[in-house]
């Protein structure tokens, strides 16, 4: 029995460790994150144990390593499913390895936090100056440090992460960098069918905006959004 719960970790633990190792819950309730990849299979199923008295809900301990790995790949830009299918793979094809051992591969085809931030940096960058029609051709660094800069600080007011329910075709964010003129950007991170098209229905000066789909969701759906000027 004892073996057993060494095994587990609580909730609030995995939660505060994940944190502490990088993984970004964004501005919901992480318990919310943990549940949603538990439900799509990027988790294992959570345990109840009885502590001092109080039912209290367990993962086991390679849960931890497992949630950093799928935040680095959803990092990269990978969908939940493809995330499901790299870790299957890596699975299947050392099922006479230990979980840390496949963890371990996982991090050797996944680039470090620092390559990637970079990357997903210098791509937000080009994307931004090919949108304003601005070309860095004959800048130099430090003039295109400088312009970077001032255009992150001029244009992006606010950014985050939120969930579309299933059976649902229509979710509130909050922001208060919302206007009447700001331009908001969505970019699903999953497969959304049966909906085909979405569109920022309504928004609301200082609050937020409603995120509208032409069909129901068939299952939760996260996504990315941006305010911007």
């Amino acid at each position: 029995m004892e073996d057993q719960k060494s095994d587990l970790m609580s909730i609030e633990n995995l939660i505060q460790s994940a944190i502490k190792k990088g993984v970004d819950f964004g501005k919901g309730d992480p318990y919310n994150r943990l549940r949603y990849y538990t439900k799509i299979g990027l988790l294992p199923h959570m345990q109840r144990k009885t502590v001092n008295g109080e039912l209290i809900g367990h993962y086991p301990n390679y849960a931890l390593d497992l949630l950093v790995e799928v935040e680095k790949l959803k990092s990269l830009g990978f969908s939940n499913q493809e995330v499901s299918q790299k870790i299957k793979s890596a699975d299947a094809g050392a099922k006479s390895m230990s979980k840390a051992s496949i963890f371990k591969l996982l991090r050797i085809a996944t680039p470090s936090p620092r390559i990637i931030k970079g990357a997903i940096f210098v791509l937000f960058c080009l994307m931004l100056f090919a949108g304003l029609g601005i070309l860095p051709i004959g800048k130099t660094k430090n003039d295109l440090i400088q312009k970077t800069i001032e255009l992150d600080r001029k244009y992006i007011l606010d950014s985050g992460t939120s969930i579309v329910q299933k059976n649902q075709s229509r979710v509130y964010v909050k922001s208060q960098s919302v206007k009447s003129n700001s331009k908001i950007t969505v970019t699903f991170t999953a497969d959304y069918t049966p909906a085909a098209r979405y569109w920022v229905a309504q928004r609301t000066s200082y609050e937020g905006f409603y995120l509208e789909l032409d069909a129901p969701v068939g299952t939760d759906v996260e996504f990315n959004w941006w305010v911007a000027n």
